[in-house]
């Protein structure tokens, strides 16, 4: 047996094993402070971030409102003529081919008893032609611009499916009164040998029944008298009116008064 005294093996590791559970589970003192973790907990992110709210704009809309279609004037004109071979045939041609040009359409009606012939017909004037067909209305064979309907048709008819200017040849000494009534615009045609009185007469009751009137002395070649000092002037030309006879538009000496009597013809269709 040995001389020194029996000391337990385990002894120094139970005591390290007391001091370690000791360090590690006992809680600490009262008083001080909890261990501050050697790394901090970052806040929880969301995985979607939410989006500022949008306002709302108002709805653009795909087409733009096109602006109400208005239709352009498009005038009835009567042409009287105050003597027998005035030129009121060769005045309502020229006067329905200038409307014609300016007219969206391109083509104008010419109600007369005599229609021209000559020259060849254009698109739209076969196209009106071909309206007024469908309307019920027997139109002509067109020429140059014009859309000619005979004299035996309703004249109403042709004026309200035309949806063109319509010029009525009424002559001289046939019925105008359906022709007087639908005009917006009444052009008389006389002469310098026609009486004064007679032309102040006429052009004095068709303005008191409320009628626009013009009145045109054709083949002038002086001054007018007084008492028709404002009657609208036309000179002889007798190569102008053989081409408005053909259908074709107003020239040479007829081209400045034609221009007028249309310019007068739309300003009384636009009241």
């Amino acid at each position: 047996m040995s001389a020194w005294p029996e000391r337990s093996l385990t002894a120094p590791l139970q005591s390290l094993l007391e001091r370690a559970s000791a360090f590690v589970l006992e809680p600490p003192p009262p008083g001080e402070a909890p261990p501050v973790p050697l790394v901090r907990e970052a806040p929880p992110v969301p995985l979607v971030r939410e989006a500022p709210p949008v306002r709302e704009a108002p709805p653009v809309p795909l087409v733009r409102e096109a602006p109400p279609h208005r239709a352009p004037p498009r005038p009835v004109v009567a042409v009287l003529a105050l003597a027998p071979r005035a030129g009121a045939s060769t005045l309502a041609r020229a006067l329905a081919a200038r409307l014609a040009g300016l007219d969206p359409c391109g083509a104008a009606v010419l109600f007369t008893g005599s229609p021209p012939r000559g020259a060849p017909p254009t698109a739209a004037a076969v196209r009106l032609a071909r309206r007024l067909q469908s309307c019920g209305c027997e139109a002509g064979r067109p020429v140059g611009r014009l859309a000619p309907v005979t004299a035996g048709e309703p004249l109403a008819l042709a004026a309200a499916g035309a949806e063109a200017p319509l010029v009525v040849d009424a002559g001289h000494g046939s019925p105008s009164e359906a022709a007087v009534a639908l005009a917006d615009h009444v052009v008389l045609v006389g002469t310098p040998e026609v009486e004064p009185a007679l032309a102040a007469a006429v052009e004095a009751a068709l303005r008191e029944a409320g009628h626009a009137v013009s009145l045109v002395l054709a083949r002038a070649i002086a001054e007018p008298p007084p008492r028709l000092a404002h009657a609208l002037a036309v000179p002889e030309s007798r190569l102008a009116a053989q081409l408005t006879l053909a259908g074709r538009g107003p020239r040479g000496a007829l081209a400045a008064p034609i221009a007028e009597l249309a310019e007068r013809s739309l300003e009384h269709a636009r009241r």
